[in-house]
């Protein structure tokens, strides 16, 4: 349950970089830390526990790129489903006159909103114009 709520939360707002930062740091420890001062073993490299549980190893994720990746999907929304409640709102308040990709942050623009912004650079990156079908 508090795994849902967690991903939810990066699904709506941007966490902090230094909250990630410590989780992993948590993470970090848990596999790697040390018991009474002493080191304990190293089971599997950083980069290892990284690669997908698909392929055979643990799965974990970098929660800041993972944060945006998630956010990334809110901005994914906003380009695909035009008709959505979320989408009219934010294009009354913040696009209005524009695309989503070419809108700005406003003058005094939510939270959410800000960090919705934050993974349009993400978007731009990843995405591209289609012509057809």
């Amino acid at each position: 349950m508090r795994q849902a709520i967690l991903v939810y939360s990066m699904s709506v707002f941007l966490l902090p970089h230094n909250s990630s930062d410590d989780t992993q740091k948590m993470t970090n420890s848990f596999w790697w830390g040390s018991e009474r001062g002493r080191r304990r073993t190293h089971w599997a490299s950083w980069e290892r526990l990284y690669v997908l549980k698909k392929y055979g190893d643990m799965g974990f994720r970098k929660l800041y790129c993972f944060n945006l990746a998630q956010l990334g999907n809110q901005g994914w929304r906003f380009l695909t489903s035009p008709k959505s409640v979320s989408w009219k709102i934010f294009k009354a308040r913040y696009f209005s006159k524009s695309y989503f990709l070419d809108s700005s942050e406003g003058s005094t623009p939510y939270f959410i909103w800000k960090s919705i912004r934050k993974a349009k650079a993400v978007l731009l990156k990843c995405t591209r114009w289609r012509i057809g079908r």
